[in-house]
């Protein structure tokens, strides 16, 4: 399993159900990493990408508590439990499954993530939604079970900054190179 995420240099994630900032590159490395897989999310995270249509070219599943809501699109899986996201997920095979958000849903799938994608963005934002202490990043696994691979380093016109993105990987999985395509 996977988890794509951005953060910036103060760990914000998210403001008012957004992100706080307007990377291009980033975006771009978001649609063309997680197209053609299934992108797992909470209802916020629902809310704020994909309440009038589901993510196109994605399997879309929401993890939430919430009932589902009527004007949710058909197209659209809805599960109450991590076990009934599993459920969902046994039915498409050798498709990859992406976490995309928001901090609690990281943190409910934390055991299951073998891959990290991360974007470091580096700049102080505002924001009301914060990364979780994701393993790469924190915790006593951080140094002994983890190996990175930068991915790309940018410079943001648009947000005047530096950005990252780095692909984490358990060292218990394969070698895990970027895949070429991915490349912004």
């Amino acid at each position: 399993m996977y988890a794509i995420l951005a953060q910036s240099k103060n760990g914000v994630i998210g403001r008012d159900g957004k992100l706080p900032w307007n990377i291009p590159e980033d975006m771009l490395f978001f649609q063309r990493t997680t197209k053609h897989n299934i992108v797992i999310m909470g209802r916020k995270t629902y809310e704020s990408l994909c309440s009038a249509a589901p993510l196109k070219n994605r399997i879309n599943i929401v993890l939430s508590n919430s009932p589902r809501p009527a004007a949710a699109a058909a197209d659209i899986y809805w599960a109450n439990t991590v076990e009934e996201v599993f459920e969902i997920t046994r039915n498409f095979p050798n498709i990859k499954q992406f976490i995309i958000g928001g901090a609690t849903i990281y943190k409910l799938f934390e055991n299951y993530i073998d891959y990290y994608y991360i974007t470091f963005v580096d700049k102080e934002y505002s924001g009301d939604c914060y990364a979780p202490m994701v393993p790469p990043c924190g915790g006593e696994a951080a140094h002994t079970e983890w190996n990175k691979n930068k991915i790309i380093d940018f410079y943001s016109k648009k947000e005047n900054c530096s950005v990252s993105i780095v692909l984490f990987w358990r060292s218990s999985c394969a070698s895990a190179a970027a895949p070429a395509a991915l490349a912004t």
